[in-house]
This record gives structure tokens, sequence and C-alpha cells, in this order.
């Protein structure tokens, strides 16, 4: 759940530290929510579990778009290191249909 790649750790070490609080609240509800696509739909019960008012929240989430850590789009908020992840074992998923990894060339 937690950044354990170096440049994304650095990345945020630039937000501020409520930034930084809310992006672990985030992170969280983003690995609990329902439909197990690494996002989250924003809303009230979203503000209400973090604990901040709409501006406060809207500031920090600008923030860490910034520093490059989070993805907003069509009132969903994801990590951009989920979305990566979500990337990468769809690839491996269909090459492991395929008969897993290719062979390499001599």
């Amino acid at each position: 759940m937690f950044l354990t790649i170096e440049d994304e750790w650095l990345a945020v070490r630039n937000a501020s530290v409520a930034a930084r609080g809310v992006l672990a609240d985030l992170l969280y509800l983003i690995e609990r929510a329902k439909d197990k696509k690494g996002t989250l739909q924003l809303g009230d019960v979203v503000l209400r579990m973090i604990g901040v008012s709409e501006s406060e929240f809207d500031g920090y989430v600008k923030e860490l778009i910034s520093c490059g850590v989070l993805v907003v789009g069509d009132g969903l908020i994801t990590s951009g290191r989920l979305e990566r992840d979500q990337r990468i074992r769809a690839i491996l998923t269909e090459n492991g249909r395929k008969g897993g990894r290719p062979r390499k060339q001599p």
C-alpha cells in the first residue's frame, strides 16, 4: 500500500505534510475500494473519512497530482503506481495465456 519506489517517495517528499497524510488515507481507501479496479469514487463519504473540507481536499489533490502520484478523471481518483501495475498485470496475464515467458533467441 505504501510507496516503496524511491522515485515516487522522493516526489511525495516535495508535497506538504498534510498532503502526504491525505495521500496515505487515499491509498488505503483506494486499496479497499469495492470495485477492485484501484479507483475510488470521490464524494462526501471520502471527505468525512479523511477529515478535511472539500476546498482543503481539492488543494491537497492538486498538490499530489503535480507531484505525479495521483491521477484523477471522471470523478475517480487512482494512484499512478496502481494504474501502471494494473497495465503490467494485464500484459503478464496475456503472456501466461500464450504459454508463459517467451523463449529467448540464441
